[in-house]
């Protein structure tokens, strides 16, 4: 019987309300479990600790009775542990379970077997026993143990022996990968058994393994040409990837899995691995066998008939095409270019003629150009810069034709002209102004005006006027200059329009607030006074049109953020000495802060995140003030000051979301303090941080919170006996308790039940 703390009233054992008052019963604590805990805690700290400091010191036979003890212990601490919680109880004896075989294989490793029987095919003879007896047993183990876990374990012990019975006969690692490839295809198969299928285990190691092995066969497909048979390496090699293939179709088939998505990746890749090495010594070879195979691979997939897989090979087959034409430009396989683009647009053809998609007609247009510049390459060699605007002035006329007439596919080769035009804009880089890039730039500007005369979309208005840019950046010789005259004319007219007539240029003024951010940003502060000052009328105008036109909270915080830090840096160059420039601009920062406080302008939270530029002058001062070094400490007062200022900023929903964000911020503080710990005035500095912490969890009533402050106060201490006491004592002493503690409890809970 147990009575009412308040009212005294006499209630049975397992009440959990008093019977007369309501009042809540609190919950005791199982004495006995706690102090179980500790002991196995201490028990496996304090034993890995003492193998840690006494390897170098240990012969090879102790190692392995370090490795023997500690796998029983982790059998012993599973049952001490198993009333306190089931679940720790069972991963303890999983952990058992795998140093078992491990500890076993460190046996001819150190050198523990008589010497006659130290041969390669033996000792891996040997390992391959070992880990397939230990297939067996996690295999019988768990008829009871019922662990999914120790079923991957399993299987994973089998392809180790596997890989070592391979071993034996010296087994390259190309017949590795074979032998892998086939134990992988293997388990897809059983997988697919209706008398396995209940088990997912086999599938879903056979989708592990096949991630792991696009990996290795990638390594081994590299070295086929370094063998000593080529041949017999890329025999080997095709097998590995044939059976690959055949496996991931495999693993799709009457499924819809994620492996849908993924198999086209692994597939493409190890294609392109394979055929690049066997083909190393033809470039034709290697193209044109992976333009086809990827075009099989893509027709193959319709037969699927699965959305996503067939989508997902069908874009990878676009990359790989526009990859391998990529290749050719740079490469000057002109004449590869222009097969390849044929290829490719009887492809399209035959695509837009079997699934009618309409962006096949884009594409359709690429080819044609690389086209017309792989065959001018081979027959009239015509300038670069030359064929481009040619080109450019046929693709705008064929749209205005195609608009005039309401043709729906007219953007195709607004698309086109992009495109052209950021090559336009490679090409153009270090070329002197001539008439050519002249008549680029005047093509691009009759382009924009039509495309707003037409309303065409707003995206491909803006990424129009960034190409158009690109380009004329390529007219003049400094980008910060081009840049900053954008900008501020591109705001000024910009807000104009928008204000005078019905054009939306909110896109176009967005785009000049971005670029008036990016050069502020990264501004080198090496041009003049004058220049940087006129920088700070862009940003004041590229606010303006953000206030009014983007007024969104997370970009103008971005924009003053940016704004605070071009202040600090406007004043290090106008100010020479650095520690008065540093103070200045602390003192402006916060004044501005505080002000925009004071207006209401932002939540607490967020005048938070904009005060963290603060740090940037700080900093600076700090270094300035301490030329030849300073206490580590200085630099972590601000992120005190800061987790200290979010405890009381932040208004939380619940105690787990306060939990986490208050103590992981604390730990990660706690950590660094520790760990710069370099004498007296550290451990001061460490211990008055604690008991701050402890201040703050008693004024927000965060019991928590100053738990975890008493034991980083505790932890303070012992780190300071630690650097008194004998190391290696005080960890036996901790592995005695330990045990001490663990005897105890078992002790304690088998009176407890008599």
């Amino acid at each position: 019987m147990k009575y009412c703390p308040k009212c005294g009233t006499e209630n049975k054992e397992d009440s959990v309300f008093c019977k007369k008052c309501g009042s809540k019963f609190r919950k005791e604590a199982d004495i006995q479990k706690i102090v179980l805990l500790v002991g196995v805690f201490l028990v496996l700290f304090s034993s890995i600790f003492f193998g840690i400091l006494n390897w170098k010191n240990m012969n090879d036979l102790f190692r392995l009775l370090f490795f023997v003890f500690e796998t029983g212990l982790f059998f012993l601490m599973s049952l001490a542990i198993k009333k306190v919680s089931n679940v720790t109880s069972r991963i303890f004896f999983i952990i058992g379970l795998v140093l078992t075989p491990f500890t076993l294989s460190m046996v001819p490793y150190y050198n523990l077997i008589p010497k006659i029987l130290y041969n390669n095919a033996l000792i891996f003879t040997y390992l391959a026993i070992i880990y397939l007896l230990t297939t067996v047993s996690y295999k019988l183990i768990n008829i009871k143990f019922k662990s999914k876990l120790l079923d991957y374990l399993a299987l994973l012990a089998l392809l180790i022996a596997i890989i070592f019975a391979g071993l034996i006969f010296k087994a390259s690692a190309l017949v590795i990968g074979l032998i892998v490839t086939i134990y992988m295809l293997c388990l897809t198969i059983v997988s697919k058994i209706n008398y396995f299928s209940s088990n997912k285990s086999y599938y879903v190691s056979s989708i592990i393994l096949s991630v792991l092995l696009t990996i290795y066969l990638i390594l081994a497909f590299s070295g086929i040409n370094n063998t000593y048979y080529p041949l017999t390496g890329m025999i080997i090699g095709a097998i590995s990837l044939t059976i690959f293939i055949i496996d991931g179709y495999l693993k799709m088939f009457k499924e819809n899995t994620v492996m849908h998505f993924f198999t086209p990746f692994m597939i493409q890749l190890l294609s392109f691995i394979y055929i690049g090495n066997i083909f190393s010594f033809s470039t034709g070879g290697t193209i044109l066998t992976l333009v086809l195979i990827n075009i099989v691979f893509y027709f193959v997939s319709l037969l699927f008939k699965n959305k996503l897989f067939s989508i997902t090979t069908l874009v990878l087959t676009y990359i790989m095409l526009a990859f391998i034409t990529f290749v050719c430009i740079i490469g000057d396989e002109y004449l590869w270019l222009t097969i390849v683009s044929a290829i490719f647009l009887l492809f399209n053809i035959s695509l837009l003629a079997i699934k009618k998609y309409n962006f096949v007609h884009f594409f359709m247009a690429v080819n044609v150009l690389t086209m017309v510049v792989g065959l001018n390459s081979l027959l009239y060699n015509f300038d670069s810069l030359i064929i481009i605007g040619f080109l450019l002035i046929l693709y705008l006329i064929i749209y205005l034709i195609l608009n005039l007439i309401n043709n729906k596919f007219d953007f195709m080769y607004l698309i086109l002209m992009l495109i052209i035009g950021f090559v336009t804009f490679i090409l153009q880089d270090g070329e002197k102004f001539g008439v050519i890039k002249l008549i680029i730039s005047t093509t691009f500007v009759i382009g924009f005006v039509l495309i707003n005369i037409f309303n065409e979309h707003a995206s491909l208005r803006i990424i129009w006027y960034v190409i158009l840019n690109l380009i004329i950046l390529t007219l003049f010789n400094d980008v910060y200059y081009s840049l900053l005259t954008i900008s501020i004319l591109t705001l000024i007219i910009g807000i104009v329009l928008q204000k005078t007539t019905k054009f939306d240029f909110k896109a176009h003024l967005l785009y000049a607030e971005i670029i008036t951010f990016i050069i502020t940003l990264f501004n080198g502060m090496d041009h003049s006074v004058y220049s940087l000052f006129i920088n700070v009328l862009a940003f004041i105008l590229g606010y303006v049109a953000l206030v009014n036109f983007h007024n969104k909270k997370p970009w103008k915080m971005a924009f003053i953020m940016v704004g605070l830090i071009y202040i600090f840096r406007l004043l290090t160059v106008v100010i020479n000495p650095i520690v008065i420039s540093s103070l200045i601009a602390l003192l402006i920062i916060l004044i501005i802060i505080i002000s925009m406080y004071l207006l209401d302008r932002y939540k607490s939270i967020e005048l938070v995140i904009i005060s963290l530029v603060s740090l940037i002058p700080y900093y600076s001062l700090i270094d300035g003030l301490f030329e030849y070094g300073t206490l580590f400490e200085l630099y972590l007062v601000p992120f005190v000051v800061y987790s200290i200022v979010l405890i009381f900023v932040i208004k939380w929903k619940n105690n787990t979301a306060r939990n986490v964000f208050i103590l992981v911020p604390f730990f990660i503080i706690t950590l660094l303090f520790v760990i710069n710990n370099t004498g007296v005035i550290s451990t001061i500095i460490d211990a008055v941080f604690a008991v701050t912490y402890i201040i703050l969890g008693l004024i927000k009533k965060f019991n928590l919170l100053v738990f975890f402050a008493i034991g980083v106060l505790v932890l303070t201490i012992i780190l300071q006996l630690f650097t008194v006491l004998n190391s290696m004592a005080a960890i036996i002493a901790l592995l005695v308790v330990g045990f001490v503690l663990i005897f105890v409890a078992v002790i304690y809970g088998t009176k407890k039940k008599d």
